[in-house]
């Protein structure tokens, strides 16, 4: 088990809740768990990505964790921006943010959230 590195639920329609799972798990798939309310783990590996599609039974503390998670990519279903995001832009127009660190750092991690139609 400890090479295993994507885990896919995908299409698991009945189940309701996600144990723990390995720390090291590069790649979560539960899209279409349309029963999905629960996860009982937290999301260590900063470069997981987390596919939650469809996932509309989620329930908020499970949201949150996905959210506030350091993930690299995270896809979960939603109608609105969370609170956490405070620079927004509506109807297509730019967004520009400015950064006051001088001189920016190599790498550098930032969120977006996108909602759509």
């Amino acid at each position: 088990m400890s090479r295993l590195k994507a885990f896919s639920l995908k299409g698991c329609r009945k189940l309701v809740s996600v144990p723990p799972i390995l720390e090291y798990i590069d790649f979560i798939d539960a899209s279409d768990c349309k029963s999905l309310e629960i996860l009982q783990w937290s999301f260590p590996n900063q470069f997981v990505w987390l596919k939650f599609a469809n996932c509309f039974k989620l329930n908020q503390e499970a949201r949150d964790l996905i959210i506030q998670s350091n993930s690299r990519s995270a896809v979960l279903p939603g109608g609105q921006v969370p609170p956490y995001f405070t620079h927004r832009a509506t109807g297509g127009g730019p967004l520009t943010i400015k950064l006051n660190q001088n001189p920016l750092p190599i790498s550098m991690k930032f969120k977006v959230c996108i909602l759509l139609p």
